[in-house]
């Protein structure tokens, strides 16, 4: 996740907040890197929490044989000692080399013939064991603490929702479809300090006039009456001339107009204490400008919420979570590392679409409950190879 402000008539820049430098131009030298890996399965068995290591700048051997790896796996299919895990320079990459394995160590699906260079996101398999490799780099939260439950990125976006919390500015979530903008914003809300309440608008659902009328209104309407709150305004991308103007207003400087008489005869311009969050989807032109328009034209802080890809750790715990688990269900280690692989791109309306479509699977779920798309990305096995 990313984190800027942006002030009328910047251009683009961005500037510093909350003690840490967001200008592009900051050196990558000042930037924290944090690496783990983490076993997010074990045969049928989906880890909750996963076993997570983390990995520093040393040659690390993953492998059966407590007396010889640093990272034990007990899996019989594992060797004694599998691969090796080794750092390249200072800043954290690491390349992962199979060590002569029967079995052979799988990067992303594919065998490793070589040493390869990880990256954020890469699903290893050795035997029957799943692992996901994690690189991020933060200059301001202390990714150490990161619990095993969640992945770093969710990690990065939480604690740095919980810093700007009490900051009296308005705020830009932009990131994928799904609930995770929400929960974010709920989690600002929760932490900002505020007595009044937490309302969303799902502003698509109405039409720009009914939208005018709920935020505005005669007396003001949400913008005025949501006192000391948050207002979280979902995908507020079809504005009316002057839900515009009012919302430029209150994101600018705070205030906004406010109608005395009707038919309207004078306006006077009051200070409101709501806190204001809009979050959008980034799919589509319209939602490129409005953030351009916000961006230019209010004092804004923009956060990006990681997507699944992102998240991987967490993925199949959630996967499970969506009625799997409660019907009974467990995954193959191939169908648990397609789900890994995937791209995701609907996000969580996918994936709980995609829980959906196996609610009548037999146990566990093989490659054959899925879907063609997903079968595509079928793995390398050893009976695979020449």
């Amino acid at each position: 996740m990313t984190l800027s402000v942006h002030k009328p008539g910047m251009s683009g820049r961005t500037a510093s907040v909350i003690g840490y430098d967001t200008y592009p131009s900051a050196p990558n030298s000042s930037l924290t890197s944090y690496q783990r890996i983490s076993v997010v399965q074990s045969g049928i068995h989906t880890l909750s929490p996963p076993i997570v290591h983390n990995i520093s700048s040393i040659p690390i051997y993953l492998g059966r044989d407590p007396l010889r790896a640093d990272i034990v796996l007990d899996d019989k299919r594992i060797s004694k000692v599998q691969a090796l895990l080794s750092p390249i320079d200072s800043h954290g990459e690491f390349r992962l080399q199979d060590s002569g394995s029967k079995n052979g160590t799988y990067l992303n699906g594919l065998k490793l013939t070589e040493a390869q260079l990880l990256r954020d996101g890469d699903v290893v398999r050795m035997g029957n064991t799943l692992l996901v490799y994690e690189s991020v780099n933060s200059l301001e939260v202390n990714l150490g603490l990161c619990p095993p439950d969640l992945s770093l990125h969710e990690f990065a976006a939480i604690e740095r929702a919980k810093a700007v919390a009490r900051l009296n500015i308005p705020l830009l979530l932009r990131g994928p479809a799904g609930r995770a903008q929400a929960v974010l914003a709920r989690c600002i809300h929760e932490q900002s300090g505020r007595s009044g309440p937490f309302v969303i608008v799902d502003c698509p659902e109405l039409s720009p006039q009914d939208l005018e009328d709920k935020l505005i209104g005669k007396s003001g309407g949400l913008l005025h009456s949501n006192k000391n709150g948050s207002l979280l305004l979902n995908n507020p991308t079809q504005l009316s001339d002057a839900t515009r103007a009012a919302l430029t207003k209150i994101m600018a400087d705070g205030r906004h107009f406010r109608q005395k008489s009707s038919p309207p005869r004078k306006h006077s311009s009051e200070r409101t204490d709501t806190r204001i969050i809009c979050s959008v989807t980034r799919s589509s032109k319209t939602t490129a400008n409005f953030e351009r328009f916000l961006l230019t034209q209010t004092s804004v802080l923009c956060i990006d919420t990681p997507p699944l890809t992102k998240r991987r750790t967490e993925l199949l715990q959630k996967l499970l979570s969506l009625g799997l688990k409660q019907a009974g269900l467990s995954l193959t280690v191939a169908v648990a590392e397609l789900v890994l692989m995937h791209s995701w791109a609907y996000n969580s309306q996918e994936l709980e679409q995609f829980a959906t479509t196996l609610q009548h699977a037999r146990d566990p779920v093989g490659i054959e409950e899925l879907p063609p798309k997903m079968k595509k990305l079928r793995p390398q096995t050893e009976k695979d190879q020449p």
